[in-house]
């Protein structure tokens, strides 16, 4: 039998950390139907934006996991369509007491990647994780990632990060995992419900809290690694919907007429804008550019990021949509924010010139 060794973070939550295993098993999450409940519930609670949270548990054996309590996002916690970070005060608080009063172990983290289709952890995640993990000492580390389906379901994915050895932190390549789901509700999660002092250190400082309701399993279990009630296939762009082969990407056409661009898509379901000059609201200031826009409801592109030299967070109102005024908007509000980091590119070019 496998003891877990805590180890502590800065945040005074502790972490497990198996007996290393000579040959990697399959990984596996045991988890209650009530806990994936929970994550689905604020999934959707932000559908065009991240959201996330943390999970606690302890390592039945190598490569097995119970997850016996899963904590949502904290009040403040910051969020973009393509990032989410918990607010670290409440994970401290509601930490120390699942780790202290309860003796589990900080296992890892969930995280939505809403409408993107992208099923797995995104290339920023696995680099965060990586460089976490000899910062905090942990041996090995798990990733929930959760997307809405084309019928609105939540669909969730386990992954397991782990280093060969804690000298060197080599990292092994990343597992997908399978899902073992107990019926009902976690007991601890109940648990809550009696002990007033556990309730307030879990719910004082939550961004939201959900009622526990009728848990039913999912009636369409996934292929391998996941529990959805649709499919794995990465959700529709809605682009073919209602129109003529010739007509499905005018939109976007339209976008890159305006910005004297081309576009593409990605494997992973994004289109990405190339432009060789993006001019700014100034009208003087020339950048090559690239923007990155998913698909959103309706046939509609929503803006994500525009790289200059550095990556411009855009509003999240900076939607395309199929008339005029709405593409105008568009290139007028991608203008707008290139326009700081434009000037600021061009003023530091022109201190290097000078020099």
């Amino acid at each position: 039998e496998t003891i877990p060794r805590m180890t502590c973070n800065s945040m005074g939550l502790f972490f497990s950390s198996p007996a290393c295993s000579s040959s990697r098993k399959p990984f596996k999450v045991i988890i209650h139907e009530g806990e994936l409940a929970q994550i689905r519930k604020w999934v959707k609670r932000h559908e065009e934006i991240e959201t996330g949270g943390d999970l606690f548990g302890l390592w039945a054996e190598d490569n097995t996991v119970v997850v016996q309590f899963a904590l949502g996002p904290g009040k403040g916690s910051r969020r973009t369509s393509v990032s989410f970070f918990q607010n670290s005060k409440y994970l401290g608080k509601a930490g120390k007491a699942l780790t202290e009063d309860f003796g589990l172990c900080h296992i890892g983290e969930w995280h939505s990647h809403h409408r993107l289709g992208i099923p797995e952890p995104s290339g920023g995640d696995e680099n965060t994780v990586r460089s976490n993990m000899p910062q905090y000492g942990w041996k090995r580390f798990v990733v929930f990632i959760a997307n809405i389906g084309r019928d609105d379901s939540v669909g969730l994915g386990c992954f397991l990060f782990e280093a060969e050895d804690t000298t060197y932190w080599r990292p092994l390549e990343m597992l997908r995992g399978e899902f073992e789901c107990l019926p009902k509700q976690s007991p601890l999660r109940l648990y809550a419900l009696l002990d007033p002092s556990f309730k307030a250190e879990i719910e004082e400082g939550a961004e939201s809290i959900n009622e526990l309701g009728e848990v039913k399993p999912e009636e369409k279990p996934g292929t391998k690694g996941y529990i959805l009630t649709d499919t794995t296939e990465a959700p529709s762009t809605g682009l073919d919907k209602g129109r003529s082969p010739n007509q499905k990407d005018s939109l976007m056409d339209e976008f890159c007429e305006r910005l004297k661009g081309h576009w593409t898509r990605t494997k992973k379901n994004k289109v990405v804008v190339e432009i060789d000059e993006l001019t700014t609201q100034n009208e003087d200031r020339k950048c090559p550019a690239s923007i990155e826009f998913f698909p959103a409801k309706n046939g509609y592109y929503k803006a994500d990021v525009c790289y200059l030299k550095i990556p411009i967070m855009l509003p999240d109102d900076l939607v395309l949509r199929r008339d005029e005024a709405s593409v105008d908007s568009a290139v007028e509000k991608i203008r707008e924010a290139a326009q700081t980091v434009a000037d600021e590119i061009f003023s530091q070019s022109a201190g290097e010139t000078k020099v």
